[in-house]
């Protein structure tokens, strides 16, 4: 089945919750051409969020590259992406390297690119009081110092040849709660960067922006039961889906978001506006 007729299928989720059976139906729309003549570079784009986004973008009409820090693993999703998907090796802890990763990123690319999906990043939790030194730099090399620099130096290019471009962070709905881990420091640190580049940029044409994923329903959080996507305690009931984050993140890259600029749309199902422990939620007539 192409791409295009696997987008205008209706994907379908069957959940459980307590017993009782809840189908969530998504339709994957093809077709949009919100990106048409566009190429997006999109980071972590092997999994997770970051390949829903990269399905997106082409969906939306746009060239892809795919960037992993495995060749291969990028070589075999953009396989499977299609002939419109192109690999490239990029290892955002390397911030010394930046430039010579992103010429065999251009390289890859069949036209100029003209958007960046900021998507690549790690997640070590542990508790303030037993994050080691180790895993506090190798969440920050990635998360905060590679995506800086690689931010930095794809600005560096699009303003250089006055490219009219867009930029989309993937930043986290911990950066609206208080820091307790380096994961969420970095977030906190990325939604700064996206104010402050948007600001920058935004008169050189280059449009910055940023969705914040509440729990989503990736092998990131959810490897141990990949088939249960239930969250009680959102006030959806359930994980936000890749594909969700994904069709924002294409919105915000195509010029229907021209005029929003430094802005992060959270998308948390409700958790970022209301919570459980501290408020009453409920509903009586």
């Amino acid at each position: 089945m192409g791409l295009k007729a696997k987008a205008k299928r209706a994907g379908r989720f069957v959940l459980s919750n307590l017993g009782r059976p809840v189908r969530i139906e998504q339709t994957l729309r093809g077709g949009s051409e919100l990106l048409a003549g566009r190429c997006v570079l999109v980071t972590g784009g092997t999994s997770g969020i970051g390949l829903a986004a990269a399905e997106a973008c082409l969906r939306a009409g746009a060239d892809i590259v795919v960037t992993s820090r495995s060749l291969s693993r990028a070589e075999e999703a953009c396989a499977r992406l299609g002939a419109h998907a192109h690999p490239a090796s990029l290892d955002l802890v390397d911030a010394e390297g930046m430039v010579t990763q992103v010429d065999a990123a251009y390289a890859a690319a069949p036209r100029p690119v003209d958007a960046l999906v900021n998507n690549a990043g790690v997640l070590k939790g542990a508790p303030f009081g037993r994050t080691s030194v180790e895993d506090f730099d190798e969440v920050v090399s990635t998360n905060l110092r590679g995506t800086y620099f690689l931010t930095q130096e794809v600005a560096r290019r699009m303003v250089a040849g006055k490219v009219r471009g867009n930029i989309c962070f993937v930043t986290s709905s911990s950066a609206y709660r208080p820091a307790t881990n380096a994961y969420s420091c970095t977030k906190w640190a990325l939604c700064g960067l996206v104010e402050g580049s948007a600001k920058m940029l935004s008169p050189h044409g280059i449009v910055v922006n940023a969705v914040a994923p509440g729990p989503t329903a990736t092998g990131m959080l959810i490897e141990g039961d990949a088939g249960n996507v239930m969250k009680p305690n959102s006030p959806i009931g359930r994980y936000v889906t890749p594909e969700e984050i994904a069709s924002m993140v294409v919105t915000l890259l195509s010029d229907a978001s021209r005029s929003t600029v430094g802005d992060t749309v959270r998308m948390c199902g409700g958790s970022g506006v209301v919570t459980f422990d501290d408020a009453d939620a409920t509903f009586e007539l």
